[in-house]
C-alpha cells in the first residue's frame, strides 16, 4: 500500500485558487473585490401548523444591529457585523463575513402582525409568525 505525501507548495495553491474560484461563482464570500459586495446568512424558512418561523444563522452580533421589519409580503431582515480589526492584523484566511447584510423572505398574507415575535440567542435568529384562522370554512346546511 503506497503512503500518500503531503501537498506540495504547487498543489496547496491550485487548491486554495479552485476552492476561492469556487466560493466566489458558488458559494457565498466573506469578502468581494467590488464594493458593496454584501453576505448573505444561512437561512431557513418553514411552516408548522400554527405559524411560519424564520431562522437565520448570523452568529456574532449585537442585537442593536439587526433590524426585523414586516412590510408588503416579505420579512426583511438586515443587520451589520462589525469587524474589529486593526492596524496590525494581517489575514491570511478570512472567512467570517463582516459588514452590512439583507435577506428577504416572501411570508403568505395570512399573519397575525400583531403577535410576531424575534428572538436572537446563541447566534440564531428566529421569527415567529402566527397563522391566521383558515379563510375556508365547512357550513353544515339545516
Amino acid at each position: 500500500m503506497k503512503e500518500e505525501s503531503s501537498k506540495s507548495a504547487v498543489e496547496e495553491l491550485i487548491a486554495d485558487v479552485e476552492a476561492y474560484i469556487d466560493e466566489w461563482f458558488h458559494g457565498n464570500p466573506a469578502f468581494g473585490l467590488l464594493r458593496g459586495v454584501r453576505w448573505r446568512p444561512l437561512t431557513d424558512a418553514y411552516e408548522t401548523e400554527n405559524e411560519y418561523r424564520i431562522r437565520m444563522s448570523i452568529p456574532g452580533m449585537k442585537t442593536e444591529d439587526i433590524r426585523v421589519v414586516l412590510e408588503q409580503g416579505y420579512v426583511r431582515v438586515s443587520g451589520v457585523r462589525r469587524e474589529r480589526c486593526s492596524d496590525k492584523r494581517r489575514y491570511f484566511k478570512m472567512e467570517i463575513p463582516a459588514g452590512a447584510f439583507e435577506r428577504r423572505i416572501r411570508v403568505p398574507d395570512s399573519v397575525r402582525a400583531e403577535e410576531i415575535s424575534v428572538e436572537y440567542a446563541d447566534g440564531l435568529l428566529q421569527i415567529r409568525l402566527p397563522k391566521t384562522a383558515p379563510l375556508d370554512v365547512s357550513i353544515e346546511m339545516p
